[in-house]
């Protein structure tokens, strides 16, 4: 199936323009979508596949997050624990039909960040006519919906379904490589309040649980409901890497170095944790990463 990539950059723009582009962290997600795409075009090529699937892999890359924006806007967070799924919800906007929904309303938000009051405001499915769907206005034929609307939903799972076809399975792991990778990218340029809501202090301070170490020690992700202290959740992120499929996406990591960056200077922990255990733990896994990246790659 042929993508044309200026019409689906375009249709991209025009959606997201009717969100508040003055919001940061509406720019933030239309910068993570690109370089996501960036990304899944990148391991897709090391993976011999042909133009058309390189096409189709940027696509998927650029269009994996339609739901954080509409997420931002009925909820004013991106946290599914407090609003939804945010991947099931972008496969909602690109495939849904808008017979019989009603409009949704927006989330304004004060300068504080804090949703200040609820204004009526575009539906979720504006200008689309009964019977279409979102995504044709990106991609014109319909033979790839299954397999896009399945990368889309899916791509935050912890654990992609067992009867996923071969080939929806390749670009299901496609984009869940490249959006971790950009995650690990954010999250090395952001402080403590920004991605965990707490103080410099707290971290500092933080306790590791034994579930989250054994998860590391194990060599796979970190379940939500094991992070109970704020070190968990950088220990979540540093376990990315174990869940990388690609040689390609694994050699991306190592040479961002960024991953060694949490692990030694945590959210700009730069004097390092006063929990004595915590930091012991902390400087064995950056060593144990490098190591294994070292051989993985």
């Amino acid at each position: 199936m042929k993508i044309d990539r200026s019409k689906v950059l375009r249709a991209f723009s025009d959606y997201v323009e009717a969100y508040d582009s003055c919001n940061q962290r509406i720019t933030l997600k239309i910068e993570h979508s690109k370089r996501v795409a960036g990304l899944c075009e990148r391991i897709a090529e090391s993976n011999g596949l042909k133009q058309d699937d390189l096409d189709l892999a940027w696509t998927i890359g650029l269009l994996h997050d339609m739901g954080r924006f509409e997420q931002l806007r009925r909820w004013g967070t991106f946290s599914d624990a407090r609003s939804t799924n945010h991947a099931k919800l972008g496969a909602e906007v690109l495939f849904s039909q808008p017979a019989g929904m009603p409009p949704f309303e927006v989330a304004s938000e004060s300068p504080g960040g804090r949703v200040a009051h609820r204004n009526p405001g575009i539906a979720l499915f504006a200008g689309l006519a009964p019977g279409k769907v979102r995504m044709r206005d990106f991609v014109e034929g319909s033979k790839e919906d299954q397999l896009i609307r399945a990368a889309i939903a899916a791509h935050g799972d912890y654990r992609l379904p067992d009867d996923l076809p071969d080939r929806t399975r390749r670009f299901c792991n496609i984009v869940r490589d490249a959006d971790k990778l950009d995650i690990l990218h954010t999250v090395s340029l952001s402080d403590v309040d920004t991605i965990l809501g707490v103080s410099l202090d707290a971290l500092r301070q933080s306790r590791l649980s034994s579930s989250v170490l054994e998860a590391f020690d194990g060599r796979r992700c970190v379940k939500r409901n094991d992070r109970v202290f704020p070190a968990d959740y950088v220990v979540g992120f540093l376990c990315f890497a174990f869940e990388l499929t690609y040689a390609e996406s694994r050699r991306i990591l190592a040479e961002q170095g960024e991953i060694f960056e949490i692990a030694k200077n945590p959210l700009g922990l730069k004097e390092g944790f006063s929990n004595e255990r915590t930091k012991a733990e902390f400087g064995r896994m950056e060593n144990e990463l490098r190591v294994w990246l070292k051989r993985n790659c």
